[in-house]
């Protein structure tokens, strides 16, 4: 986890929190006002329109503003250093929040014709009305303008926040004076105008986007820092930044995406460590540089032409706890205690094990001459970096091989050990899972987990011990207590609850730092297969797809299901496809990821059947209790899975405490 940043900059984290909440509730007013303005123009102003819209303006603002303060909960522990500021952040949330309720009671009794019961008086509107005014313009006085906004834009931002509440005070001040003819009329007018006014002040502000995206995305808007910039040249004279943006991440921490021009490469890399200095006295915790050496000038000698490079570098030490990979053998001392090579490492984050070194040594060994870099999406924005690193470190050579590198991602195993010993009862039977990125740090919290419970690493071969797909997991003892998946997502997991239906899962978020309760509907998922079996029992023409995916398609599967469907006398066409699409025949059967079934397969109009469940069908097999996910395991249920009769060894094997 990062280190907190300085307090300056944790000032303007909690400026920017607070400010969060109440442009959502801005947001949520332009909207809101914008859509019933349009339906009152189409209707002309039925009798209770005006009830009808303050009951959803106020659902809706009651809603943001809950949403807003659970996205930034910890903020109130921020707030501590403060008390002024800690009161009226409790101030201004309670009045908002009794503020819409008291509204949505008012509005549905006028909704019902309970005029008898009118708990909602025009003096009451007319108080609550004020009430939202003042907080709005304190709040206005004391978080929006300590911000670093040029004095020009106040005006702008002012109008923006406080004419809806100033629209609703006047009609809720006619209210209150009897002139009910005139509210029916200026109502709409005021709705129209105040809609019409947030937009264009939200065009002169030039805000709308980020106000959009913390409604819609709830994530901190990037701001600029001026005086950032300005103090960089000073630090370093005679370089500058092209562009600068520094945002807040979910966390709070303080990133730096910057884009940077220098006169010379060695200029760049004589100041890497100032400028790492530099962001770190400031508050930032990672730095995304995209720095501009000089290349060649136009003949007039005023335009210059820039070659760009990607570079990110960490500020604060990560306190972790893990277990490191061991660096493989045989690896040169040349190459390992390379000065350039390391300091070109050090510039990826340092919780990501790329294992650049055994790389280039496998390039530089095998004389490859060409490398193809494949990366998951998540890892994508390191691709660059690492392709500079392998093609300034590694010589022309020739050849053709491949290389998997499975990249470890290191966490905050402190954080997770804790929330085992916190939340499960001693000596209590647990298998740790995860995914590969996971594992060297799993076996870390193993060791140190020892001594409370009885941790057990389940392994299905060939994975490695604790690692699980989405399509295959081992199955537990019966007397397993809880399996704990680490992990930021449900997909692999799953397959761990298919296999296990009676063992309790947990999924810890090694991002979020959160442990969850997780749940599958095991009978929806049995009933809804099944279904798909008796459709594709009674089918004549089959479509066989063979995924060409990565290792998901398997042409010794394909063979043993035409082969049953030819037994049974059914018509078979063959297909070789990257993605899953339905075409017009009377069943599919698709020889790729079985979880494309399980979680997609209702979603096409004709069944789209897994191997085993095509067995099933043509009754070469029982319909097991348990829905088999041992798609890649070498002890399979039958000739239909990727690795079946590979190795005959015992189904899965586990690894328990005493034993590793």
């Amino acid at each position: 986890m990062h280190n907190k940043c300085s307090s300056s900059m944790m000032d303007v984290s909690i400026f920017y929190n607070i400010q969060h909440l109440s442009e959502a509730y801005s947001i949520s007013l332009l909207l809101i006002f914008g859509g019933f303005s349009l339906g009152e123009m189409i209707i002309y102003l039925h009798a209770h329109s005006l009830a009808l819209r303050l009951a959803a303006c106020h659902t809706i603002d009651l809603a943001v503003i809950c949403a807003g303060h659970v996205w930034k909960k910890t903020i109130v522990n921020k707030l501590d250093k403060n008390r002024f500021m800690t009161m009226w952040f409790v101030v201004c949330m309670v009045c908002m929040v009794g503020f819409c309720v008291v509204n949505i009671i008012h509005s549905l009794q006028m909704l019902i014709h309970r005029h008898d019961f009118d708990i909602h008086m025009p003096f009451t509107l007319l108080i609550t009305v004020l009430v939202e005014f003042i907080v709005k313009s304190i709040g206005m006085i004391f978080l929006d303008f300590g911000l670093t906004y040029s004095r020009s834009t106040i005006p702008i931002r002012t109008l923006f926040i406080l004419s809806p509440a100033f629209a609703v005070l006047t009609i809720a001040a006619l209210r209150y004076l009897g002139y009910s003819y005139l509210v029916l009329w200026l109502d709409p007018v005021l709705t129209i105008c105040t809609c019409f006014i947030l937009s264009v002040l939200s065009i002169l502000s030039g805000n709308a986007a980020d106000y959009i995206s913390v409604l819609l995305m709830a994530v901190p808007k990037e701001v600029k820092l001026e005086n950032f910039e300005s103090k960089f040249k000073l630090r370093f004279p005679g370089e500058k930044f092209h562009q600068l943006h520094v945002w807040a991440d979910t966390k709070n921490h303080f990133n730096l995406s910057v884009h940077m021009r220098f006169k010379k490469s060695e200029n760049y890399l004589q100041n890497f460590q100032s400028i790492k200095s530099f962001f770190s006295e400031h508050g930032i915790t990672m730095a995304v540089l995209q720095p501009e050496f000089e290349k060649a000038t136009t003949d007039s000698g005023n335009e210059c032409l820039f070659e760009k490079k990607s570079e990110i570098i960490e500020t604060k030490e990560k306190q972790n706890f893990f277990m490191r990979r061991s660096i493989v053998r045989g690896i040169p001392v040349e190459i390992l205690e390379d000065e350039k090579l390391n300091a070109a490492v050090n510039m990826l984050p340092s919780n990501y094990d790329f294992e650049i070194h055994k790389t280039i040594w496998k390039i530089r060994r095998e004389k490859i001459k060409r490398v193809y870099l494949q990366f998951p999406e998540g890892l994508l924005l390191f691709s660059c970096l690492i392709a500079d690193i392998l093609e300034e470190f590694v010589q022309d050579t020739t050849g053709c091989s491949v290389l998997y590198v499975f990249v470890s991602i290191k966490f905050d195993t402190g954080h997770f050990i804790d929330t085992v010993r916190h939340n499960f009862n001693p000596n209590s039977r647990l298998a740790l899972v995860s995914t590969v990125q996971f594992i060297s740090s799993l076996q870390a919290a193993r060791k140190a987990l020892s001594n409370d419970f009885k941790i057990e690493l389940p392994q299905v071969a060939p994975l490695s011990p604790g690692e699980v797909l989405g399509c295959t997991a081992p199955r537990f003892n019966e007397n397993m207590d809880a399996v704990i998946f680490v992990g930021d997502g449900r997909f692999h997991l799953e397959s761990v609850m298919i296999a296990n239906p009676d063992v309790p899962a947990f999924k810890y978020d090694p991002y979020g730092k959160k442990c969850f309760r997780e749940h599958y509907d095991h009978k929806t998922m049995q009933k809804q297969r099944r279904l798909s079996v008796e459709m594709a029992s009674n089918c004549k023409k089959f479509g066989l797809i063979c995924g060409a995916l990565g290792r998901q398609g398997n042409i010794r599967i394909m063979e043993t299901v035409r082969d049953q469907l030819l037994a049974s006398c059914r018509e078979v066409f063959e297909f070789v496809m990257s993605e899953i699409s339905l075409e017009k025949l009377s069943s599919w059967v698709q020889i790729a990821c079985p979880r494309l079934s399980i979680d997609w397969g209702l979603q096409f109009i004709k069944p789209v059947i897994t191997p085993y469940e095509l067995m099933v069908a043509m009754d070469g097999i029982k319909w097991q209790k348990q829905y088999p996910m041992d798609y890649y395991a070498f002890e399979s249920l039958g000739p239909w899975t990727n690795n079946f009769g590979r190795r005959t060894k015992q189904h899965v094997k586990m690894r328990c405490t005493n034993s590793m």
